[in-house]
């Protein structure tokens, strides 16, 4: 049986999920999430970063610097956006014209 291919929403939802849950995640941790690097790469550096949803803190772990993404007040916004069925219903309805 083959999977259903998941929507931009769905994705987009997972991901703030994940940091909604974790407070903040990984690069490495959101890369196994997204499959690869690439996917990563779309999502966060074309899409949730520039959009402002997401924030990329680096933190000195002893010799280590490690990236962690965070979700940001603007990424609260859209989470929450995005769990209401009716607003996405009603976005698709006017955005069709």
């Amino acid at each position: 049986m083959a999977l259903a291919r998941r929507t931009s929403r769905d994705i987009c939802l997972h991901l703030l999920r994940v940091l909604n849950r974790k407070g903040e995640a990984l690069r490495w941790d959101l890369i196994k999430l997204l499959g690869n690097e690439e996917a990563f790469r779309r999502w966060f550096d074309s899409i949730l970063i520039p959009a402002g949803l997401v924030d990329c803190v680096e933190k000195n772990v002893g010799k280590r610097t490690l990236r962690y993404y965070k979700k940001t007040k603007r990424g609260e916004i859209m989470h929450d956006l995005l769990m209401n069925n009716d607003v996405i219903r009603f976005l698709r309805r006017i955005l069709k014209g």
